[in-house]
């Protein structure tokens, strides 16, 4: 065990290095595809958690091979399955020795599910030198949502109260939260899929020209902009998103075709020519100001904000001069 334990110690810098780097691929893969995750992190054994593990084996030297380990969360179970088939297509996967905890579980079964791979980089980044601490490590993927690693937390901390064997009772009870949390797990991505397809339904719907059949709402709104207007500089952010929607059916809007109606095209050459780049609240609130100052600020404006950016006062001075004694009389800061 001595061996095993200086071998060990040797090697620990090389195995904290690897792991970082295999943090940052994975985190780069995943941003490049487009998924939204909760979180990548990466962790090695520390000496001690080794050697323990250690004195299961024969030959944990070969035997051991999540002494690396990257773990992605992600927020709904479909967004697994993503990252899983990246995970497979940028890595050697050991499929003998990896484990999709979602099958092992069985149907009938409750438990946080997980899938976890073994795994080493594939051959054309060990031919990069920005690779070779990674080159002779095997590692750990593990991926699940976050409902999953909650669950997994605290059934698995061995220093908690819910570890080892509980009262019938109280154990009964903690399978019927487990069920609970596998199926809000289930709906959260049922709901995430459907999200999914009602915006896709609203760029078709974008594409044919058919707005007034598309409500307002955040989802609808951003894809609108970004699909019509984002060349324009405007970035699909929308913090506050709830208290514009409000604005813009206080406004009387109540569909997209509406929305199409009060944005200014002189308004839209300006951004672009003046490469000033504002968020999609923003610009739609100074839409409305540009198209009727007087309506927006008596129906709309609920003393929100406060404060007239420089960028939004060049705008009403060239588009919509009369709004700036409004905003004075409503005792907002004007630059």
């Amino acid at each position: 065990m001595e061996d095993l334990k200086e071998s060990y110690s040797q090697n620990i810098g090389k195995y904290e290095s690897a792991a970082k780097k295999l943090e940052g691929i994975i985190n780069e893969i995943i941003k490049n595809e487009n998924i939204q995750i909760h979180s990548v992190s990466s962790r090695v054994k520390t000496i001690d958690s080794y050697l323990k593990k250690a004195e299961k084996y024969k030959n944990p030297k070969e035997e051991i091979m999540d002494y690396i380990g990257v773990r992605v969360i992600t927020y709904v179970i479909y967004d697994m399955e993503k990252v899983s088939n990246i995970i497979k297509k940028e890595f050697n996967v050991d499929k003998n020795n990896s484990i999709n905890k979602s099958k092992e579980l069985g149907n009938d079964k409750m438990g946080y599910r997980s899938i976890h791979y073994i795994a080493s980089i594939n051959n054309n980044r060990k031919a990069l030198p920005e690779y070779s601490v990674c080159n002779d490590c095997v590692f750990e993927i593990q991926i699940r949502t976050i409902l999953q690693h909650s669950w997994a937390e605290i059934e698995h901390d061995k220093n908690y109260k819910y570890s080892g064997e509980l009262p019938h009772e109280i154990k009964r009870r903690l399978n019927l939260l487990s069920a609970v949390l596998e199926s809000a797990d289930n709906e959260f991505n049922t709901i995430s899929q459907e999200i999914d397809n009602y915006i896709k339904d609203v760029n078709n719907k974008i594409e044919k020209d058919d707005l007034t059949e598309i409500e307002i709402n955040t989802a609808s709104l951003r894809e609108f902009i970004i699909n019509r207007y984002g060349k324009y500089n405007i970035d699909n952010d929308m913090k506050s998103d709830i208290r514009l929607i409000n604005e813009l059916k206080e406004f009387g809007i109540k569909n997209l075709k509406e929305i199409e109606e009060i944005i200014n095209q002189e308004h839209l050459d300006y951004l672009l020519a003046s490469n000033l780049y504002v968020s999609i609240t923003r610009f739609l609130r100074n839409a409305m100001i540009i198209k009727d100052a007087q309506k927006y600020f008596n129906k709309c404006y609920k003393g929100s904000w406060n404060r007239l950016s420089s960028e939004s006062k060049g705008i009403y001075e060239k588009f919509a001069p009369k709004a700036l004694n409004i905003i004075k009389d409503k005792g907002i800061h004007i630059p």
